[in-house]
């Protein structure tokens, strides 16, 4: 996508579509539903050092919508080297 000039890439996924290109993602928009599924594949908790995040907007459960949500970016903490 660099080479071709693309300034931003949007990976929608599929456990294997995300594990392949979280590595190389500086951020993510990432929709946090207030729910408990059962379940055997969930995306890495991204919490800690490495990421900050920013809740961009939150829903309440109601029509249309039986879970409260939120909308989340989170973005990568790149690390600085020194200048010498």
């Amino acid at each position: 996508a660099a080479r071709e000039g693309a300034g931003c890439v949007f990976v929608i996924g599929g456990a294997t579509i995300y594990d392949l290109a979280l590595p190389y993602a500086d951020r993510i928009f990432m929709t946090e539903v207030d729910a408990n599924p059962e379940g055997d594949v969930f995306f890495p908790e991204l919490r800690g050092s490495e990421w900050s995040s920013e809740t961009l907007a939150s829903y309440p459960a109601g029509d249309g919508n039986d879970h409260a949500f939120s909308i989340v970016r989170m973005d990568r903490q790149l690390a600085v080297s020194p200048r010498s």
